[in-house]
């Protein structure tokens, strides 16, 4: 994250291909940690994630992520799945994997030098029931903790913590 600038030109082409640039500020961060910017992030926001890059049960890996406010989150659940997107909730028959390769497909950004190489994009888990969607295995019916099967969120706003550079 050191000096990756682009004239007006370059940011043009770039959009015109990818559909998204990344824009970026770097800031010290020395005194302030993934897991307490999340804490405090994750209180304003009702989605948010922490993708924390501990190494072997001690060591960091390079980035950290933090994200909030998504831009469309994707919810299955009871056999039905539903976008959210600016408080408006749709629900759509478009099967849960094909809906996230669409999305991942119309979601493209190209790696510029200097910044983390995630810097947006979907974040989310597939449940252990999901197997039965590619897998002829048999699921439990019932759950008591009344989850959803699968939630994938789209985020353009986060924070990425560069442990060697501590920014």
């Amino acid at each position: 994250m050191d000096n990756t600038q682009l004239i007006f030109d370059e940011f043009q082409d770039l959009a015109s291909r990818c559909g998204t640039v990344p824009v970026y500020k770097r800031i010290l961060a020395d005194l302030l940690t993934p897991v307490a910017a999340w804490v405090h992030l994750s209180q304003k926001t009702q989605y948010a994630f922490l993708l924390e890059s501990v190494e072997k049960g001690n060591q960091y890996t390079r980035y950290s992520y933090v994200g909030i406010n998504p831009q469309k989150i994707l919810i299955h659940k009871d056999g039905k799945t539903t976008i959210s997107e600016n408080g408006q909730c749709t629900t759509v028959d478009t099967p849960f994997l094909d809906l996230l390769r669409e999305y991942q497909s119309q979601y493209n950004m190209e790696k510029l030098p200097g910044i983390p190489s995630f810097t947006g994009g979907l974040v989310g888990y597939l449940g252990y029931e999901t197997i039965a969607w590619v897998e002829d295995i048999p699921i439990h019916e019932y759950s008591e903790l009344n989850v959803p099967d699968s939630v994938f969120m789209l985020f353009e706003d986060m924070i990425a913590f560069d442990h060697l550079k501590g920014a």
